[in-house]
């Protein structure tokens, strides 16, 4: 809902962010989450929310946080190399999410630049903000909040525990969202002949980020 180039609606094919809704969005966003909770929509399901990146807006952060009527569902990454991967091929395609097949098969096809600076700049920020939210958040909101790995979405203990965590009867997770991502992190790269980006990889980045990871 926050995101700064398009809203995705949940099992639609449209997202959406006109000048005019994102002036809105921007200018009113208590007022936007607001409207999110109490429309036709929220009274047709037992459970609804949205996804809040951290850094996307703090007024809503502190609005989630602070209200006792509403869980946190802290879906951790640890990869920090795929999370940055995906950032830069979505500024390079302006594309955040897609349920057209073809297109995440092009998207899966693009490969970005290693920027080791960058990378740096990106992946330090990321998990500063990690570790903020883990050790200063989380204790504050204590039993409405859960901690999920990202790895961990698929797999059938984890619906059980978000179900049992929401109140809602037990159901798989899906999504109508296309997988953009080659499931090898490092091959997403198109530089690794670079001996300074092969050497930096090979010695700063943690082995397992290089493997295979959900996307």
């Amino acid at each position: 809902m926050f995101n700064p180039n398009g809203i995705v609606r949940a099992n639609s094919k449209n997202t959406s962010l006109t000048d005019e809704s994102l002036l809105y969005r921007e200018s009113n966003p208590l007022s936007f989450i607001n409207k999110f909770f109490n429309s036709d929509f929220s009274k047709r399901f037992h459970a609804i929310g949205f996804n809040l990146m951290l850094g996307h807006c703090v007024e809503v952060l502190d609005q989630i946080i602070n209200d006792i009527e509403i869980k946190i569902i802290y879906v951790y990454r640890e990869n920090k190399l795929a999370q940055y991967a995906s950032l830069v091929k979505s500024l390079e395609t302006q594309r955040w999410a897609t349920f057209n097949e073809e297109v995440a098969e092009k998207d899966k096809k693009h490969k970005v630049v290693f920027n080791p600076r960058k990378y740096l700049l990106k992946v330090r920020e990321l998990e500063t903000s990690d570790y903020l939210f883990r050790f200063f958040v989380l204790p504050k909101i204590k039993d409405r909040g859960v901690t999920v790995k990202y790895i961990d979405i698929p797999k059938l203990e984890t619906a059980k525990k978000l179900c049992d965590f929401l109140g809602v009867e037990h159901t798989e997770l899906s999504s109508v969202l296309k997988k953009q991502g080659n499931n090898i992190i490092v091959d997403r790269f198109e530089n690794l002949n670079d001996p300074f980006v092969s050497n930096f990889i090979n010695k700063v980045i943690p082995g397992e980020w290089l493997k295979e990871e959900l996307e």
